[in-house]
C-alpha cells in the first residue's frame, strides 16, 4: 500500500506509491524526508490544498486511525455485553492480522479501556503479515509510544517464516478451508496467514479464552490476483 491524499473539494483521490519515503505532519506542518519525484508531487499537491487536504500515511500508520477503530472496538463491547450478561469473569480473545499493527494496537487499547467495568477481559492477538512479530511490536512502540503494556497486542506467529504475499501451499489450503467448508472468504495474504496462526496455537487459545472473535479486515478483491500466482506456480492445481 503506498501513501494517500484525500482532498476535498473536488472529490478527488491522488495515490502514489513509492519506497522509504514519507511525509509527516507534525504541528500542522508538511515535512519531507527522502524526497522522490512521487512524493514531491504529493508534497506540492498537499500543500497547495491547505486545511482540504489530509495525509494518509502508508499502511493508515497514523493515529488518526484511532477514532475508527475505537468505534470498533465500542461495537465489539456492545455485542460481548449483551453475549455475557451472566458470564463470570474471564477473558475474550480478539484475533487481527497485521499490516503495520494499527489496527491491532488501537483496539486492543480500546477493548482494555472499556472492559475495566465490565465482568470479562480482552486480549488482541494479531499475526504479522509483512514483518516479524518482533519487529512489529517495535514499530508499534515506535510510532505510537503505548503508556501501558495492556494496551499491546500480543503475537501469534506461524510455526514457518512466511514472506509478505509469498504464495503458500498452506495458505491456500487455509483459503479454501474456510471458503468452500464455512462459506467465508479471506484475503490469502493477511487473513489465511492469521488464519492459519490460529489453528497452529487452537489449543492455546481455547484452554485460556472463553471466547474467540475473528475480526474480518477485507481485502478480497485482491484474491483474483494473488489466485493467479498460485496458478502460473503450479500452487494447488491439484486440490
Amino acid at each position: 500500500m503506498g501513501s494517500l491524499v484525500l482532498t476535498a473539494p473536488p472529490k478527488s483521490v491522488f495515490l502514489y506509491f513509492f519506497h522509504n519515503s514519507q511525509i509527516t505532519n507534525k504541528h500542522d506542518s508538511l515535512s519531507v524526508h527522502h524526497p522522490t519525484k512521487a512524493l514531491l508531487t504529493t508534497y506540492r499537491f498537499a500543500r497547495k490544498q491547505g486545511k482540504n487536504a489530509i495525509y494518509i500515511p502508508r499502511g493508515g500508520a497514523s493515529e488518526d486511525a484511532e477514532v475508527g477503530i475505537k468505534q470498533l472496538a465500542i461495537e465489539i463491547n456492545d455485542y460481548f455485553s449483551r453475549l455475557c450478561t451472566t458470564c463470570d469473569k474471564h477473558q475474550i480473545a480478539v484475533l487481527v492480522p497485521s499490516g503495520t499493527g494499527t489496527t491491532a494496537y488501537f483496539l486492543q487499547k480500546h477493548l482494555h479501556l472499556l472492559s475495566q467495568d465490565q465482568p470479562f477481559s480482552y486480549q488482541v492477538y494479531t499475526t504479522p503479515a509483512a514483518t516479524t512479530g518482533n519487529v512489529l511490536l517495535d514499530d508499534i512502540n515506535r510510532l505510537f509510544q503505548p503508556k501501558c503494556r495492556e494496551h499491546m497486542p500480543r503475537i501469534l506467529e506461524t510455526s514457518n517464516l512466511i514472506r509478505f504475499a509469498e504464495p503458500k501451499r498452506e495458505l491456500l489450503s487455509v483459503y479454501r478451508l474456510l471458503k468452500d467448508n464455512k462459506g467465508v472468504e479471506i484475503d490469502i495474504i493477511y487473513g489465511a496467514k492469521m488464519w492459519k496462526a490460529m489453528f497452529e496455537h487452537w489449543n492455546e487459545l481455547v484452554e485460556n479464552y472463553k471466547h474467540i472473535m475473528y475480526v474480518h479486515t477485507g481485502g478480497t478483491s485482491g484474491n483474483a490476483t494473488q489466485l493467479l500466482r498460485y496458478a502460473d506456480l503450479g500452487i494447488g492445481t491439484n486440490g
